[in-house]
């Protein structure tokens, strides 16, 4: 035996590549979603509404929070597995459309307690924000009983509402006839043109897969530019998703078992 016939018998075999080898069979599974929506709104426009807290005057304390509010998201969406075995098993695409909301609520609280009266005078005014989208995500899943997602949406609002409330309560000694309360609430509709059409939205979630047919999703999403004529504010949307699976179809799963 030559000296490069030995090296050929004791050379270790090459490593195969965990992409070799793969054939595509591909999966199409589609999904019902739905769950709460936690909407946190910031910038120029929250922080001027903002600038009233903590405000004295030597009869009147006037303060403000911003609150963020619950809504809920529902809809669908369709995932694309192209390998059924090694690693590329583990990355699926997806195209979805779901409604959701945000918002946020902001409460100015007004207490009066003029000099040398026995009198208690509380006052609180607050304007809530509702604005209605559907999103169109599309986003890349690495994972398969646990995961994470990363992808854009594409937005298109749909209108909002702004609903204001006042109360308003007197009591004490000095107040006339004992005191009185008072509430009032109104909801307006915005008018669309002062509403931005096409927000962008970037989505990172995380989740399970809990079995077949359930699975669920923390959607984390970055809203921007909602307004058109003012210091716009954006969102953080905080959602959780409970995904119901509605069917797995596999084509060429049948062929590739004959």
């Amino acid at each position: 035996m030559t000296l490069s016939g030995l090296a050929q018998e004791t050379a270790p075999a090459p490593k195969a590549s965990p992409f070799s080898g793969l054939k595509i069979r591909p999966t199409l599974s589609a999904d019902f979603l739905v769950g709460p929506t936690l909407s946190f709104s910031y910038g120029d426009f929250i922080d001027q509404q903002s600038d009233f807290t903590g405000i004295k005057y030597p009869e009147v304390n006037v303060s403000n929070s911003i609150r963020p509010r619950m809504f809920f998201a529902m809809g669908g969406q369709g995932r694309l597995r192209l390998f059924d075995e090694g690693i590329g098993s583990y990355f699926t695409g997806s195209l979805g459309l779901y409604y959701y909301q945000r918002g946020y609520r902001n409460v100015y609280s007004f207490d009066v307690a003029p000099a040398g009266l026995e009198i208690t005078d509380n006052m609180v005014y607050s304007e809530s924000y509702r604005i209605n989208h559907v999103a169109v995500p599309f986003l890349l899943r690495v994972g398969k009983k646990w995961f994470v997602e990363g992808g854009f949406c594409m937005i298109r609002t749909l209108g909002g509402t702004r609903t204001q409330s006042f109360s308003r309560s007197i009591s004490g000694n000095d107040a006339y006839n004992g005191g009185f309360s008072t509430s009032e609430s109104n909801t307006f509709a915005l008018a669309d043109t002062m509403l931005y059409g096409s927000p962008a939205s970037i989505m990172i979630n995380v989740g399970g897969q809990l079995s077949k047919g359930f699975g669920f999703r923390l959607t984390n999403s970055f809203d921007s530019r909602t307004f058109t004529r003012t210091n716009d504010f954006s969102s953080y949307n905080l959602q959780l998703h409970l995904l119901i699976n509605l069917f797995n179809f596999s084509p060429l799963r049948n062929e590739t078992s004959k």
